[in-house]
């Protein structure tokens, strides 16, 4: 009775490890997925601030090249360059919004990542310390069941030994006619 209660708890510990073993496994993919996952946003926004930077410059250059050569030519200046000098600031104010706007965005992505890579590496460390209680109660009861065993042997020996015991003291004995 005792052997099955206990052949029933050591079998749904394993299974129970078996379920935390796949768990743990599941997590580790996850894992390396949220790892590429932050990688590739990584990669990415490190090309946005290149690609922006650039464009920065390139545009910081060019609108230097155009305001000392309307500097040296005032007299130069006319309706149509004012309108391209005010369509070039509007258009660097908003490369500056987008930019921001980016950079926000990447941000929130990159701290999303990071936060479920925290939750996994947490849960998979809950997961290792349950396993590890689990084994250490296994272990317990394996140890158990081969004290159990070893009564047991040890009794039905001395079951043996006092039923031959009886079987020579009735040989032994003497009968009364």
């Amino acid at each position: 009775m005792v052997m099955r209660k206990l052949y029933k708890k050591n079998l749904s510990t394993e299974q129970t490890v078996v379920r935390l073993e796949q768990e743990n496994a599941g997590l580790r993919a996850r894992i390396v997925e949220l790892e590429d996952k932050l990688n590739i946003a990584v990669a990415e926004s490190e090309r946005h601030k290149s690609n922006y930077s650039k464009m920065k410059a390139d545009f910081q250059r060019l609108l230097g090249v155009k305001t000392t050569t309307l500097c040296e030519n005032p007299t130069v200046i006319s309706a149509g360059a004012r309108e391209l000098l005010q369509l070039m600031h509007h258009k660097m104010v908003q490369l500056d919004q987008e930019h921001t706007a980016n950079v926000s965005l990447y941000n929130e992505q990159l701290y999303a990542v990071e936060q479920q890579t925290c939750e996994s590496f947490a849960q998979k460390k809950l997961l290792e310390r349950e396993m590890a209680r689990i084994a250490q109660d296994v272990q317990q009861r394996d140890d158990l069941d081969l004290q159990i065993e070893k009564c047991m042997v040890g009794v039905f020996d001395r079951l043996h030994q006092v039923e031959s015991e009886n079987l020579q003291l009735k040989g032994s004995k003497p009968s009364i006619s």
